[in-house]
């Protein structure tokens, strides 16, 4: 799959973070072609109810936009295979695609790892409160400042975005499933 441009295809996950004596469960969602964050949600749970309320925001903040047939990949986690989830996904006429091993949702899955060990170990988060008040910092700084080797120039999220509307990297696009990726290619057992 070759991506042209944005609202193809995105990826969803949950990753967890201490704070306050607990855990609790961060969920992002990622446009794959344009490394955007597009939603981020800060659970105490590990319901389906928490990731379609991230899904929801993610939706929300492209209103107006073409969705038509956009993509949400996500893993086989119990969220993501419940009939709550998929009901919500068919609802609103999107494809679900899920990944059988967790490379296959790499992008989601380096924006948990970045989120957590590249901004929150820096700030205070000591409440639910605080957690919450420092991921949607740490969103709005990746998105409008981190670098991505994979875009044209490293341009952060944001940047990218914004030279594309004006007519740059009209040739950019993202192959997905390479044939390294492919399981058809690979002796996994």
């Amino acid at each position: 799959m070759s991506l042209s441009g944005p609202n193809q295809l995105w990826q969803t996950d949950i990753t967890w973070v201490w704070a306050g004596g607990r855990w609790y469960y961060l969920s992002f969602v990622v446009d794959v072609y344009t490394r955007q964050i597009l939603a981020a949600h800060c659970g105490r749970d590990l319901s389906a109810a928490s990731q379609i309320r991230c899904l929801a925001r993610a939706l929300a903040s492209r209103k107006g936009e073409d969705l038509s047939g956009l993509i949400i990949h996500t893993d086989r986690g119990v969220q993501y295979t419940s009939s709550a989830y998929k009901d919500y996904l068919e609802d609103r006429e999107l494809t679900h695609s899920m990944a059988h091993y967790a490379w296959q949702n790499a992008y989601c899955e380096r924006v948990n790892r970045t989120i957590k060990e590249g901004y929150l170990k820096y700030y205070p988060t000591g409440s639910y409160a605080s957690l919450c008040q420092a991921v949607a910092k740490a969103v709005r700084l990746y998105n409008r400042c981190k670098p991505h080797r994979g875009l044209p120039g490293r341009l952060s999220p944001d940047q990218f975005v914004k030279e594309r509307s004006r007519g740059k990297h009209p040739d950019y696009h993202v192959d997905i499933w390479s044939e390294l990726t492919s399981t058809k290619r690979l002796h996994v057992n």
